[in-house]
């Protein structure tokens, strides 16, 4: 179906001015309502605001977040800990064993002055991350045991590979040593020589550390954290700058690697936060998703009666189907047959851009609810630039068109039309709607017949340019002017009398003779 002569498409830029007037008194009234009321009285009253303290208490608790409070002391945020120094000291530049005082004690050559969680960092990063899992695995989850002296009813018990259930604090210190770090049985080191750390069972080059032995150097300490081997410790004492800022980086891989967002750091918030496959936590994750959907329901009950409103039923109840924004840009939407939309046309077309607006605030989604509301957005407009009648995804559903509301003309319904349509040459009028607000055009100065809209359409057909029809129109406008204005006496004779033969028309003069009339057998 061709696009009518008495249609003005709407431009592109208008277009997109209106959506974005639209678009931000929505985001603005909805804001407002989000800030003042929502997200604080409905959040208290919904479990929202119980919900984040409860899960933020929590990481603190964990000791794997680096907390911050608000002004009135409670935990606000809680953030990985990835700002960690990996520098080397500033005076490590030997290469010797007798320069090994540049590289020791690393505890003073690694301080840090920003404080994290309360402290300074004194250790590479590797240290401070292995200090971080030590005290997850081996403090913390094992407080979920009711026979911990300081039971945190928070913590699930932990289970083994076959589902069993920790019962003593050494299952959590084998947990972390053999299957965090595989390390090898602490058993094998019972047969290791006495006096001896050089048993092949005790140093594994594919492993970073090792047990800490026991005094008799014949058995581990499992309660112990384990520490880095001995032939790492060596290049830290006396290998060179480079040696020690490859080790450093290999490390901190090793426990965080933020390209690939994996490590035993990660691991270990996984398991925390429940996410990991063999977690047996859950409190974080419960709370945390609680505080989700608290705070989609009062993005919701902010945003979404001004969406409703401005997006679906403004333009519901509008005479030509448009919104704020396309009556204030001059805009009209119409069916693609110049009829008036129809309600379901209207209900169809709306409901889409309706829903758009609020993909926005989906839970749990995050960015990715922007990724997809401006993906949808571009392939919107690429339709509207590229579909022969410029229409966007929910006019193709809804099988209409925007228009330029001042320069366009369309049928008041549908009956209008086929009267038109079914009018004789000579014509019978037909009314349309158009301009801005117009109401029905019905009065005698604004009614065409089809006589006249079969001319126009000639006329168009037969245009070479612009100008041309410019100059046609200016002379038949000129015609009709001189031959509309009334002759002019110059002579300054009197007026005829009109009760003279000379004044009267010719239809009453047949009483005169032939000559009087100025004819003579009907030549002059």
């Amino acid at each position: 179906m061709e696009i009518s002569e008495n249609i003005k498409e709407a431009g592109y830029g208008k277009r997109i001015l209106a959506y974005l007037i639209d678009s931000a008194i929505v985001i603005i009234a909805g804001g407002i309502v989000l800030g003042l009321v929502t997200s604080t009285f409905m959040m208290d009253a919904i479990g929202g605001t119980k919900a984040k303290q409860n899960y933020l208490d929590f990481e603190a608790a964990s000791g794997l977040y680096e907390m911050t409070k608000d002004s009135d002391g409670n935990y606000e945020v809680g953030a990985y800990y990835t700002d960690f120094s990996s520098d080397t000291p500033a005076s490590s530049s030997a290469s010797t064993a007798s320069d090994a005082m540049a590289h020791a004690p690393l505890l003073e050559a690694f301080s840090k002055t920003k404080p994290l969680n309360g402290t300074t960092q004194t250790q590479p990063a590797y240290a401070e991350y292995m200090d971080l899992l030590w005290n997850y695995y081996t403090v913390f989850l094992p407080k979920g045991l009711a026979s911990s002296a300081d039971y945190d009813s928070r913590i699930a018990v932990m289970t083994d590979s076959s589902g069993a259930a920790f019962t003593t604090i050494e299952d959590y210190y084998a947990h972390f040593e053999k299957d965090i770090l595989g390390l090898p049985s602490p058993s094998l080191y019972d047969e290791s020589p006495s006096g001896s750390e050089s048993a092949s069972a005790l140093y594994d080059n594919s492993k970073y550390y090792r047990y800490v032995l026991n005094a008799d150097k014949q058995s581990v300490n499992i309660a112990a954290e384990p520490v880095l081997q001995e032939s790492y410790k060596t290049i830290f004492e006396t290998g060179s700058s480079s040696q020690i800022s490859t080790l450093l980086g290999t490390l901190e891989t090793y426990f965080y690697d933020s390209s690939a967002s994996s490590g035993l750091y990660i691991s270990a918030i996984n398991d925390f936060e429940g996410a990991a496959t063999d977690s047996s936590q859950n409190y974080y994750y419960d709370n945390y998703q609680q505080y989700g959907l608290a705070t989609y329901a009062c993005a919701w009950a902010a945003f979404f009666p001004f969406q409703f409103a401005f997006f679906f039923l403004i333009p519901l109840f509008m005479p030509d189907g448009e919104t704020l924004g396309k009556k204030i840009c001059g805009l009209a939407v119409i069916g693609l047959d110049d009829v008036k939309m129809k309600p379901w046309q209207k209900i169809v077309r709306q409901l889409l851009t309706t829903f758009l607006g609020l993909v926005v605030i989906m839970p749990y989604i995050g960015y990715f609810s922007f990724m997809i509301y401006i993906i949808f957005a571009l392939i919107d407009y690429m339709m509207i630039m590229l579909s022969k009648k410029h229409q966007s995804i929910h006019d193709k559903l809804a099988k209409t068109i925007v228009v330029d509301a001042k320069g366009s003309k369309w049928y008041a319904s549908a009956a209008k039309k086929e009267e038109n349509e079914a009018s004789p040459e000579s014509g019978s009028a037909v009314s349309l709607e158009g301009e801005t607000n117009p109401g029905l055009i019905g009065s005698e100065e604004t009614v065409l017949d089809l006589s006249t809209l079969n001319k126009n359409r000639e006329e168009a057909k037969n245009l070479k340019s612009f100008d041309e029809f410019e100059k046609t129109k200016d002379a038949e406008f000129e015609a009709k002017e001189v031959s509309s204005q009334p002759k002019v006496n110059l002579t300054k004779e009197e007026e005829p009398d009109s009760a003279s033969p000379a004044s009267k028309p010719l239809s009453e003069k047949t009483d005169l003779p032939p000559e009087e009339n100025g004819f003579t057998d009907g030549k002059k």
